[in-house]
């Protein structure tokens, strides 16, 4: 067996690299955190920089104007049609004066039919110029500067109003007084919850607009044709455009909304420079291999506590533990290329140059719940097993690895990559090169020319807590609309937990990845998300239609087997079952 290991790494690739220039901003180091600062500004920047036109690609602005223009057109053929109506009503008026001079004295008339069309002259304008400056679509810069009965486009960040969301104070007095809630799958409720749009200036209600649809076109803009309401497309901390007119309740009456989306000029560019790597050196056949929720632990760890009060995700965890520890060997025989080749599910295992762990790779082990432990949760980690499941991996194919919800790393978003501390054989192996890449959560990776993004989901689980008896479908809606919101995780920091950052917002898309990968979610699903043309002139781009996106939600290989294959280059994708669990 050793043979086969050798030569199955030798015939792959150094492929899979982290790019610093994306991974920085996600990077916090130990010396600069702190939780001092309020979370106003990090706010404050995601709207500035999706709003304005210095962002790559144009901002929300500018594809506001692009789509909406300024309402000329509307307005020009409201006056051309004043004017017809205008001169048809005084040549008639001629008329009956041309019939009545027959009766009466010549010079009267004339002076009376004067006065008649000064005064009918000043009425028109005063209506044409009312219905122009109504119909004309005005850009304000704040939220503040809207005016009542005008259409108007205003740029903002939404605010989820639900009364079912996780309140500090709530849950402060329950603490003290009160038996704790249980925990909650949703904060939706569609009878009583509001959408608000702020600025640094105000708030205003949104209203209206219940047949529409958020998810037309890669800039987020609705289509009132579509059955999908628009609020079903926006979450708390969502950056978008509307198009509409302020009541008189004064809230704001929806016509359309706009997203921000991904860079387009970056987008067309990636594609391109992808379409060219991919005929050279003949690297057409590469694969990269995506699993989340390997759970690997230490057998003592899942013993049977027979001492009163054992977790109750412990117990859980203990039913198939055999189960998840076989498949987790058989998967590194197989990366390995040291088993049969009908797992391979047609995909020959030398075309796999790179593995992929989407966190929650470290099995939780037991604990019990005490006074001073009232959760459950354990409070040290044995990540030895991990250590050499890792270390006999890296000998044959390229891993990334990143912390999940799970693992002993910091909950805040980022999260952090794992401590090279906690592996000291793997780590040290590959030291001075990339066999082990410990990367943060949510990842950025460069996987030969293809940009990979990736999340251990917990910007998806708590997406899926805005979304009112939602289903799995609504999982893969809701990953494919952070590419449209061009954000991972604009529910951060109201319900998803991260760092106050001041200076940037590192959950921003920046660029456009090839691949978009979600770990840790109850099913396998995938889609391609591929932006239609912001204009006419985009048309049959080879470079838009190279800038699709393969999404896929990663179920736990733990408890399912799954293994999902994605090809850098056609995004083809191939579902493989290990130990398969039973139907």
């Amino acid at each position: 067996m050793p043979s086969k290991a050798s030569s199955s790494s030798s015939s792959r690739r150094a492929l899979l690299s982290a790019p610093s220039d994306l991974n920085e901003p996600l990077t916090v180091p130990l010396s600069t955190r702190s939780f001092a600062p309020q979370f106003a500004s990090l706010y404050h920047f995601r709207l500035r920089k999706l709003k304005g036109v210095k962002r790559d690609g144009g901002g929300l602005l500018k594809k506001a104007k692009e789509r909406w223009g300024d309402g000329s057109a509307a307005a020009s053929a409201l006056e051309r049609g004043s004017h017809t109506r205008t001169r048809v009503q005084n040549g008639k008026r001629k008329n009956s004066a041309h019939d009545e001079e027959m009766m009466e004295d010549e010079a009267e008339e004339e002076e009376e039919d004067e006065d008649e069309e000064e005064e009918e002259e000043k009425k028109k304008k005063k209506k044409e110029k009312k219905r122009s400056s109504r119909d004309r679509v005005q850009y304000v810069e704040r939220i503040l500067d809207i005016d009542q009965g005008k259409m108007m486009v205003v740029c903002g960040i939404i605010y989820c109003s639900m009364r079912l969301k996780p309140d500090v104070l709530e849950d402060l007095t329950r603490e003290q007084y009160l038996p704790p809630v249980p925990a909650r799958t949703t904060y939706a409720d569609n009878a009583t919850d509001e959408i608000f749009l702020e600025d640094e200036s105000g708030r205003i209600r949104l209203v209206g607009g219940t047949a529409m649809d958020a998810s037309a076109d890669s800039q987020g803009s609705t289509s009132a044709h579509n059955s999908r309401s628009w609020r079903d497309s926006l979450v708390t901390g969502v950056v978008c455009a509307v198009l509409g007119t302020e009541t008189r309740a004064g809230d704001f009456d929806v016509v359309d909304v706009i997203l921000p989306g991904i860079p387009r000029s970056l987008a067309k560019s990636d594609a391109k420079s992808r379409d060219e790597a991919m005929d050279v050196d003949g690297e057409k056949g590469d694969w990269v291999a995506l699993v989340s929720g390997i759970e690997v632990g230490d057998e003592k760890a899942f013993e049977t506590k027979e001492e009163e009060g054992t977790s109750a995700s412990a117990s859980a965890g203990q039913e198939d533990d055999g189960l998840g520890m076989l498949r987790n060997e058989l998967l590194a025989e197989w990366l390995r290329g040291e088993t049969l080749s009908e797992i391979d599910a047609g995909v020959s295992v030398r075309d796999v140059s790179a593995l992929i762990l989407a966190g929650n790779s470290c099995a939780v082990p037991s604990a019990l719940r005490t006074v001073e432990n009232k959760a459950g949760r354990p409070r040290a980690f044995n990540t030895n097993p991990l250590d050499h499941y890792l270390a006999a991996l890296t000998q044959s194919i390229q891993v990334q690895i990143l912390p999940g919800a799970r693992d002993p790393a910091g909950l805040a978003m980022p999260q952090q990559p794992l401590h090279k501390a906690l592996f000291p054989r793997s780590a040290g192996a590959a030291e001075g090169s990339n066999a082990l890449i410990r990367s943060t959560n949510p990842a950025w990776s460069a996987f030969g020319n293809a940009l990979i993004l990736g999340t251990s989901g917990q910007n998806i689980d708590d997406l899926f807590k805005y979304v009112e008896g939602g289903t799995d479908e609504d999982r893969l809606r809701m990953a494919c609309n952070t590419l449209r919101w061009g954000h991972l995780a604009p529910t951060a920091p109201d319900t998803l937990c991260c760092y106050p950052f001041t200076d940037r917002d590192p959950f921003l898309i920046t660029r456009s990845p090839r691949i978009y990968f979600v770990g840790n979610q109850p099913r396998f699903a995938t889609t391609l998300y591929e932006p239609e043309p912001e204009s006419e002139s985009e048309q049959g781009d080879e470079g838009v239609e190279g800038s699709a996106t393969r999404v896929v939600l990663l179920p736990s290989f733990n408890k399912t087997g799954t293994v999902v294959l994605v090809h850098r280059s056609t995004l083809q994708v191939q579902k493989v079952q290990i130990l398969p669990p039973p139907l």
